[in-house]
């Protein structure tokens, strides 16, 4: 397993766990400041799996035929429920969070 391979595997309790300590820690800050930094870290986090999911299926299609890759792929997209539930905890706590939603609906209106 290369370097690359090797970055792409993905404990998901371990993810959901830190997923969700930094959604509470997101919630639980008072300055916007501080919001912003971990809504930051919280989208590195989607990133992370993301990107892995997009590379697997990449492969996956390029060679249909590889067991392996097939095997990969499947056993991924099977974690994808858990994640679009991290997902939509992470889109109720920030229009939950009334001065972030503003400025970020600000930032969003500007570009």
């Amino acid at each position: 397993m290369n370097k690359l391979e090797h970055s792409l595997e993905l404990n998901m309790d371990i993810y959901e766990t830190e997923f969700l300590q930094l959604l509470h820690k997101f919630e639980s800050l008072m300055s916007y400041k501080k919001q912003q930094e971990c809504f930051i870290k919280l989208n590195r986090k989607r990133f992370v799996f993301e990107s892995t999911v997009n590379y697997l299926r990449l492969q996956h299609y390029r060679e249909l035929n590889n067991a392996s890759l097939k095997e990969r792929y499947i056993n991924f997209t099977a974690l994808e429920p858990r994640y679009l539930n991290l997902v939509n905890h992470y889109y109720h706590a920030i229009t939950h969070a009334p001065e972030c939603m503003e400025r970020f609906c600000l930032r969003i209106i500007r570009y």
